[in-house]
């Protein structure tokens, strides 16, 4: 399973070859759900998957690639994410969106090799 950070290259790679990922996310903003320096598995969407409220997506808002929360489904294309305390950085499209958090993992379980 490819390993990736909150990147362009990551979000390519979703793109490209259509299957689930593993993103190690830094930062606090999406904690106490996911901690700094935690893995988290994310698949990519196609047409038929369903966003909805408090869902964790890999997507581009600001400009940066970033783990965020839906805060907000304002109409079935566009959504306002943000953190997990309730600030909100933008509203984006479904086209910003590469992917959605399906798993969280330890941090021993990413570490260990095969």
């Amino acid at each position: 399973m490819y390993r990736g950070n909150e990147n362009a290259k990551t979000a390519h790679w979703l793109s490209e070859h259509k299957h689930p990922c593993i993103i190690l996310v830094y930062g606090k903003s999406l904690s106490p759900v996911i901690k700094s320096a935690q893995p988290v598995v994310v698949e990519p969407i196609d047409d038929n998957c369903v966003i909805g409220k408090d869902d964790i997506v890999f997507c581009r808002v600001q400009k940066r690639y970033r783990l965020q929360k839906v805060i907000l489904v304002e109409k079935p294309e566009w959504y306002s994410v943000g953190n997990a305390h309730g600030y909100i950085n933008g509203t984006i499209g479904r086209k910003a969106i590469y992917g959605r958090a399906v798993r969280i993992l330890r941090r021993k379980k990413f570490d260990k090799k095969g």
